[in-house]
Parts: structure tokens; sequence; C-alpha cells
């Protein structure tokens, strides 16, 4: 029976249907505005997580993010102080 599915065309109907909506979920908005209007806010955010009780692996996460957020400004720094466009993100090493 599901072979019978591929010759009329609900298959194909089917998979376009649910691209379309996972495409839907990647658009991004360009009014919008983050809250936060320096990095110093989004790693006061980040460190405002870490008050409560957490898991280790939240823990983690946190460090992460706040670890791959410095390492971005460090590298905005280097490019600005470099005037240079691209520098490689893929050889840093985060916590795991």
């Amino acid at each position: 029976m599901g072979y019978a599915r591929l010759y009329d065309g609900t298959a194909a109907t089917d998979y376009s249907r649910a691209i379309e909506q996972i495409e839907r979920l990647f658009i991004v908005d360009s009014s919008f505005q983050p809250r936060f209007t320096s990095a110093d806010e989004l790693l006061a955010l980040v460190d405002s997580l870490s008050s409560g009780t957490l898991i280790e692996s939240q823990r983690n996460t946190l460090s992460n993010l706040r670890s791959g957020i410095q390492y971005l400004l460090n590298i905005s720094e280097v490019q600005l102080n470099n005037n240079s466009s691209s520098l490689p993100v893929e050889n840093h090493k985060f916590d795991s």
C-alpha cells in the first residue's frame, strides 16, 4: 500500500507540506529587536540564569553559552583591530 502512494502523489504532497511548515519556523522577522543593547547586558542575562538551583547539565549549558559569547566578542574585537573579514570559529573548544 505504501508503494502505491508514491504513484498517486500523496507522499510528495505530504512531504512538501511538511517541509513548508518546517521552513516557516526558520523565517527571521527583520523587525525583531532584542531587548539587550550590549554584550555586557547579554552576559548579565546569562549570569542571572545561574542564580537559581541548576542541575549539572544546565550549569554546563550556561557555562558554554557564556564562553561562546565571550569568544564571539573576542573575535569581533580582533576583526575590528585587524580589519579582517573572518576568523576560523570551528577550532574553538567549548567546555563539555
